[in-house]
């Protein structure tokens, strides 16, 4: 049996990815080795001849077997050995599946189809030196999830969690299940980088992710990490839209000035106490900023932006009781929106596990309404949930607020979504 036409050019669509090396062994075999994620692979002498067609342009023989070509291409492809012809290798191995994915929805970067939602983890925590563990979040909340048998099964037949969660107002929780039905999101995994990768090429990274996403109108849920990261997705945003909005909930203004802030001026790399000084000076698209749930005496002093407007704890408090966010937002129908979510806004009380804590601050019932208030009948085009430091968690209940948080976010994620 001679190669089919189709198969001809199902190869033609693939190259070897740049990321990979290629070693001979004995019988013909090889074994393929991934120089970012270091897996190998040791393939059979028939798996090997199709690597070769790659990497050393050897023809294949005129009686392979089709089906099994296209089997052996596909594992490929998934493994990121061989990537589509017109993807590079910055824009395409960076996400890594784990092994557990939320909700048993684990999907390829690259099997997302545009106007998509999706989680991506973001285990970086270089943005603090002082105090690191935020890059464990990613999977501690996959494995929290898991083992409490959250899944998309479970949540396709009882969708509604605002039944077994305090909330103060009604919510329409039906957006995830909507998804979950349509298959239109998925976890793709952890965003990667060499350890001792150089922080600036690590966030240009993330700037490209960000900007892919945005091109391909992908609403994602990045998770994990610490407050360094939203700068270099915000980045990515602003290269594709002209105008967008940023919700941004904490316990801290994120405006702060160091030293070295001062000496390298524009040149620094954000870290996560400054993100937002960063965005509002580099990134004219991002045309207003809401704050809720500042406090504490570390924010007097710091700057202040006419594109800004911050609710300390208690005009948030306020805004909550009377639930009258959108009057107060004044913000266009179809307003484009990026929500920022630091894990320190709950009180410490509620959530000790995050490495900035301040005291006097919401209550986690409270964090829900607010976030239900705010995203209702809003355009989120994506958000990102960070500063969880799961090695400080011994109960595990902090686990549980930022698992269950990440499944409220999904419900907003990606739509129009209209209240009832």
């Amino acid at each position: 049996m001679t190669l089919s036409t189709s198969i001809k050019n199902v190869l033609e669509q693939f190259k070897l990815s740049d990321a990979i090396s290629v070693l001979a062994r004995d019988e013909g075999k090889c074994l393929v080795r991934h120089n970012i994620t270091q897996k190998e692979f040791v393939l059979g002498a028939k798996e090997a001849q199709v690597v070769k067609y790659f990497s050393e342009h050897q023809a294949l023989p005129e009686d392979a077997n089709s089906h099994f070509v296209q089997q052996v291409i596909s594992y490929l492809n998934d493994k990121a050995i061989l990537i589509g012809k017109d993807q590079s290798y910055q824009d395409s191995l960076n996400v890594y599946n784990q092994p557990y994915s939320i909700l048993g929805l684990g999907a390829n970067l690259y099997q997302l189809k545009n106007n998509d939602s999706c989680f991506v983890g973001v285990p970086y925590s270089r943005g603090n030196q002082i105090s690191g563990g935020c890059d464990k979040a990613t999977n501690a909340a996959r494995s929290w999830l898991k083992s409490r048998g959250v899944t998309h099964q479970s949540m396709s037949k009882e969708p509604d969690i605002t039944k077994y969660i305090r909330i103060d107002n009604t919510v329409d929780f039906s957006g995830l299940k909507s998804k979950i039905t349509n298959k239109t999101i998925s976890d793709i995994g952890d965003f990667y980088f060499y350890p001792y990768e150089d922080n600036s090429k690590i966030f240009k990274q993330l700037t490209l992710l960000s900007k892919h996403f945005s091109e391909r109108n992908i609403s994602p849920i990045y998770f994990g990490g610490d407050h360094s990261i939203t700068y270099p997705i915000l980045k990515g945003i602003a290269a594709q839209h002209d105008e967008f909005y940023l919700i941004h909930i904490d316990a801290h203004t994120d405006l702060y000035q160091t030293p070295v802030d001062d000496i390298y001026g524009e040149h620094c790399v954000n870290h996560h106490g400054n993100f937002l000084t960063k965005s509002l000076n580099e990134l004219p698209a991002l045309s207003h900023v809401f704050q809720f749930g500042i406090r504490g005496m570390n924010n007097l002093g710091t700057q202040t932006n006419d594109r800004m407007t911050t609710f300390g704890i208690r005009d948030t408090l306020n805004v909550l009781r009377q639930q009258n966010i959108k009057q107060v937002l004044g913000l266009p129908e179809h307003a484009k929106i990026y929500l920022s979510l630091d894990m320190d806004v709950l009180d410490p009380t509620v959530f000790p596990a995050t490495n900035s804590p301040v005291v006097s601050g919401l209550q986690y019932h409270e964090l829900l309404t607010l976030l239900s208030l705010l995203l209702e009948d809003r355009t989120l085009i994506g958000a990102d949930i960070v500063e969880f430091n799961p090695t400080i968690d011994n109960q595990e209940i902090c686990h549980q607020i930022f698992s269950e948080t990440l499944l409220f976010l999904a419900n907003y994620v990606g739509e129009h979504h209209e209240s009832k």
